[in-house]
This record gives structure tokens, C-alpha cells and sequence, in this order.
């Protein structure tokens, strides 16, 4: 027990000291990687050390769980050190100077953005109605989301409310705090966006989609100099733990009662006391999806410089993007989660991720961890000093850095980050080039009157 608890205290001053000395801003995208870093290991390491929860996939375990536990934890204490040093080291040149100038320079034309806004969360309900009417009923729609799938060969069906939902924050960055009348309208177009895809990712069970897009919001006003106190930020995210938490636990109860008894069998009042009371560590790990701990360390089992996949699933993460219309041959297991399932079960029905840790263990080994969490660190730092230099004056470049911060990197650069560009950050900038507009002049050079100076027009 001593050895166990200097291990954790160990981790905790050390993601502490990288969190208040190296990072500094609370919500920079270095303090975003170390909160995800602190649930992911830290908490679900001492979670499984001291005895609360047990590692998922018991069967696959054919060694001393304990010893698993620690050496994933060494592996990740080792990673994270590698963020740290290359955060440190890489300057603070502005990488793509010429895209933030861009930025600047452009005004918000928010009659486009409520334009955008209302035909999106339209889009948004029509796919939910003809789902629920294919299905229906919500539970059936729950299910085959979770179970079955719903877009077979479609992705970017699957992919369309995820991005309204970064749309409606986007939005609600660009608003916040504006007063004029066109800008309340699109505040409300924001608004009717995420009140769509929250219905949407309710039916499907989607548990983390419920709070990206607040902490997208958050995280985006944040670097764009509208700050949110530390005290208030925690207690969001406390509560946003605690309403995945709960979520984890309704869904969870919901799949294995209609898995035995059908899909009209469910009633979520009739979750008993023992599935709410199974123990906080274990509905901690199922709400935030801990487990990707527990994957990662069946594969230090079963994975050395003998068989290390030497970069497999990052070169699936490349072609990833390229639609099956096109490409008919492309492997089926592409994600790195659906990759273990197939492995393990021989089944790409769900997929079992195991983080960009892992990831860069199961093709490269220890030298890899090392590598990918040190570009990772040059990334962050990247990211920080492009904030700096043009989040205040322009807030969709302060929303740009938030979206890779949170939905790119927040773990580390992993193998799908090809397909999260393509699906999420492309589409995003080609959005900023469509909602925003050059400065108009009220009066031409050539006929300002004597002594006058230009004068722009910020109506929009």
C-alpha cells in the first residue's frame, strides 16, 4: 500500500507542477491535456491500485493486474514528462501567421450565421425524424445507435450533428456579448442548433456530444479574452461529471435489459438500487470512459519489439478519410478501437479504444510514447502562442484553437488525427470563410472630403 500511494501522490505533484508552472492559464491547451491526463491515468490508476474497480476485460488478463496497472502507469508518467519537455523546448515562432491575419482582418456577418444556423439545426431535426420513424421508437433508435449502427458506408451522416453541435458554440463565441439586433438573431440560430443536437445525442446515447459544445463555448470565449473564474469553471465541470455519470449509468442498465428482454423492456425507473450503487469508481470509469486505461494495458501483455504493429494504425488513419464510394477495398477495422475488438473477439461491432498512448505503444513501443507525447508537447505550445497572438482580436481564431484543443489533442496526438481534420477542423475554417466578410468603407478613398480619414463599417 505505501509502494501504491507514492506512486499516486508522485503523479498528482507532477501533473500539478506542469499545471501551475508550465501551463499556467487554467484553460490553456496545455491545462486541457493535463485534466484529461489526470482522469485517464492518474484517477483511474489509483481507482484500480486501491482496490475500488477491477480492470475491464478480466478474461484478457494473464498477468499480475497490478503490475499492468503500474506499468501503464509508468508508460504514461513517461509520456507525460515528454509533453512537458516539448512544450518547453519548442519556441514561440506563430506557425501559420498568414491564416491569423486573414482572420483578423475579416467581421462577422451574422446575418449569414443565423442563415447557417436555422438551415443546420433543421437538417439536424430532419435526420432525427426519419431515424425515429425508421426505428420507431426512441429506445429501438438507442439501441441500433450503440449496437448496430445507424449510416452504413454514410459517415458523414454520422459525423452531421457533431458538427452543428461545434457550429451552435462557434456561434455562441461570435455572439456572446454582442448586442446588436443581428447578432441576437444569431445567438438564437446558435441557440436552436444546440437544442437540436442535444435531442439528437439524447436518443443516441451519445453522453460526452451533451457537453462538448458548452465547454467548446466556454474554452472559446476564454481565449478570446472573455474569461470564466477558475471557481465557476469547476463547478461545471463537476456537475457536467456527475450528469455523465449518471447518463453512463441509465444507458448501461438500458443496453443490458433489452439485450436479454427486448427493446420495449426498459423503463429507467425500474434502474434498482444495486445498479446505482455498484460502487462511484465504477460508474466514474463507465461515465467518462476510463477504460481506455484498461485497454492499454492488456496490450503492454501482450505487445513487445516482437510484434509492434510499426505504425499500422496510423497509416489507416491517413487513408481514413477517403470514402468507401471511392476506395470499396478499404479495411473495415480502420479505428484503432475497432482494431482491438477485431483482435481480441474477432468482431468490429463496437470499438474498444485505448488512447494515443496507447496507440503509439502498440506500433512503436516506448520510443514512440516518447516521440508522438513530444510533438504533442511542440503542438500545445504551438496552439498557445497562435492564441495569444490573435485570439483577442479575432474569436473564430480563438474557437479554432479551442476545437483542436479539445476535440484534436486532448490526449495526445493520436492515429485518427488526419480524419478529425478532415471531419471537423477543414469544414470549420471553410465555415469562417463563409460567415465573415472584408471591412466595408462607408466612403472611398477618392471621396473622403479634406482632412477626413477612413472609416469602417461595422453593420453587419
Amino acid at each position: 500500500m505505501i509502494v501504491e500511494l507514492l506512486v499516486i501522490a508522485t503523479l498528482i505533484l507532477n501533473v500539478f507542477f506542469v499545471f501551475k508552472f508550465v501551463a499556467r492559464d487554467y484553460l490553456s491547451p496545455l491545462s486541457i491535456f493535463c485534466c484529461f491526463y489526470f482522469l485517464d491515468y492518474v484517477v483511474r490508476g489509483a481507482i484500480l491500485l486501491f482496490g475500488f474497480d477491477e480492470l475491464s476485460r478480466s478474461a484478457l488478463v494473464r498477468e499480475d493486474p497490478q503490475s499492468l496497472v503500474l506499468r501503464v502507469l509508468g508508460l504514461s508518467a513517461i509520456g507525460f514528462n515528454a509533453v512537458a519537455l516539448g512544450y518547453v523546448i519548442a519556441g514561440r515562432k506563430v506557425l501559420f501567421a498568414g491564416l491569423g491575419k486573414y482572420l483578423q482582418s475579416r467581421q462577422v456577418a451574422f446575418k449569414r450565421v443565423s442563415i447557417i444556423g436555422v438551415l443546420l439545426a433543421s437538417a439536424v431535426l430532419l435526420q432525427f425524424a426519419v431515424l425515429l420513424s425508421s426505428s420507431g421508437s426512441v429506445s429501438a433508435l438507442m439501441y441500433l445507435a450503440r449496437r448496430e449502427g445507424l449510416y452504413d458506408g454514410a459517415s458523414i451522416l454520422k459525423v452531421l450533428p457533431t458538427f452543428v453541435s461545434y457550429v451552435a458554440s462557434c456561434t455562441i463565441v461570435l455572439t456572446w456579448g454582442v448586442r446588436t439586433p443581428g447578432a441576437r438573431r444569431a445567438r438564437r440560430a446558435g441557440y436552436l442548433a444546440l437544442a437540436a443536437t442535444i435531442l439528437y445525442f439524447l436518443s443516441t446515447a451519445e453522453r460526452s456530444e451533451l457537453i462538448y459544445p458548452v465547454l467548446l463555448a466556454i474554452i472559446g470565449l476564454h481565449y478570446a479574452g472573455v474569461r470564466l473564474s477558475l471557481p465557476r469553471f469547476s463547478s461545471f465541470a463537476i456537475i457536467a461529471i456527475m450528469v455523465l455519470t449518471v447518463l453512463g449509468t441509465v444507458r448501461g442498465q438500458f443496453l443490458s435489459s433489452i439485450k436479454t428482454e427486448g427493446v420495449a423492456s426498459f423503463n429507467a425507473s425500474s434502474i434498482s438500487e444495486a445498479d446505482w450503487g455498484k460502487g462511484l469508481a465504477s460508474q466514474l470509469t463507465k461515465g467518462l470512459n476510463l477504460n481506455t486505461f484498461d485497454h492499454f494495458a492488456i496490450l503492454t501483455q501482450d505487445f513487445d519489439h516482437s510484434n509492434f504493429l510499426l505504425g499500422e494504425h496510423f497509416l489507416k488513419g491517413i487513408v481514413a478519410p477517403v470514402p468507401r464510394a471511392i476506395w470499396s477495398g478499404k479495411p473495415q477495422s480502420i479505428t484503432p478501437g475497432s482494431w482491438f475488438n477485431q483482435y481480441y473477439y474477432g468482431s468490429t461491432e463496437s470499438g474498444m479504444p485505448f488512447g494515443p498512448m496507447g496507440e503509439w505503444w502498440v506500433n512503436f513501443g516506448f520510443s514512440g510514447v516518447m516521440v508522438g507525447m513530444f510533438l504533442t508537447g511542440m503542438l500545445l505550445k504551438a496552439l498557445t502562442v497562435w492564441v495569444k497572438r490573435f485570439g483577442p482580436e479575432s474569436r473564430f481564431a480563438a474557437f479554432l484553437v479551442a476545437i483542436v484543443a479539445v476535440t484534436l489533442v486532448p490526449k495526445g496526438i493520436g492515429a485518427l488525427m488526419p480524419v478529425q481534420i478532415v471531419q471537423t477542423l477543414l469544414p470549420l475554417m471553410l465555415l469562417g470563410f463563409l460567415i465573415t466578410h472584408s471591412p466595408r468603407q462607408l466612403f472611398p478613398p477618392k471621396f473622403l472630403m479634406p482632412g477626413a480619414s477612413p472609416r469602417n463599417d461595422s453593420s453587419v
